[in-house]
C-alpha cells in the first residue's frame, strides 16, 4: 500500500507539472507561484498579474504546513514520553 501511494503521488506531481507547462505554452500571459521549504524556512515566490494573490496563498500554505509539522512533533514527543 505504501509503495502504491508513493507511485501515485509522483505520478500526480508529474501530471500537474505537465499540465502547467502545456498551459504556459498556450497562454500568452501567465501567473504562477511556488512555496519551497529550505529546511524549516519557507520561501514563497510569485509572478504575473495574479502574483500577489498567489503569494498570499503561498504564505497561507506555508503557515499551514508549519502548524502541521508542529502538531506532529508534539504528538511524537508525547508518544516518546509515554513509552518511557
Amino acid at each position: 500500500m505504501g509503495l502504491a501511494l508513493v507511485v501515485a503521488g509522483v505520478a500526480l506531481v508529474f501530471i500537474g507539472a505537465l499540465m502547467m507547462v502545456l498551459g504556459a505554452l498556450t497562454t500568452p500571459g501567465t501567473s504562477g507561484g511556488l512555496v519551497v521549504f529550505v529546511g524549516p524556512i519557507p520561501v514563497v515566490a510569485s509572478w504575473g498579474e495574479q502574483g500577489p494573490i498567489l503569494a498570499a496563498l503561498g504564505v497561507i500554505i506555508a503557515v499551514a504546513m508549519m502548524v502541521a509539522v508542529y502538531i506532529m512533533l508534539l504528538r511524537w514527543v508525547r508518544v516518546g514520553r509515554a513509552v518511557q
